[in-house]
């Protein structure tokens, strides 16, 4: 059984990619920049790659999550006939600022 988390505290994974992803585009660049020197065309094509894969999969993440922010408040306005309340909608724009936030700060 999971442990409740303390009040007041949120436990959303603000995390974009899962640590499996992230572990492998790591490895995918570190092994571009150890083979600079043997293959500098090919290091640099690689580390090239890597970044492609990176941004497909955060802006993948990123619309994921906007997604699933927007199906919390928006759609029809209620769920099963019910307007989310007014703690909901707050945490909800907690996530939306902090999630930008992030952005502007990469």
């Amino acid at each position: 059984m999971t442990p409740a988390a303390p009040r007041g505290r949120d436990t959303t994974d603000h995390r974009l990619l899962d640590d499996g992803e992230r572990d492998r585009l790591e490895q995918r660049l570190h092994h571009a920049l150890a083979v600079f020197v043997d293959s500098p065309q090919a290091s640099v094509t690689e580390a090239a790659e890597v970044l492609d894969a990176a941004e497909h999969q955060l802006v993948a993440a990123l619309k994921d999550r906007r997604a699933a922010l927007r199906a919390g408040w928006q759609g029809t306005g209620e769920q099963n006939g019910v307007s989310p309340d007014t703690e909901q909608l707050r945490l909800t724009l907690r996530t939306y600022r902090e999630v930008t936030e992030r952005l502007l700060r990469a």
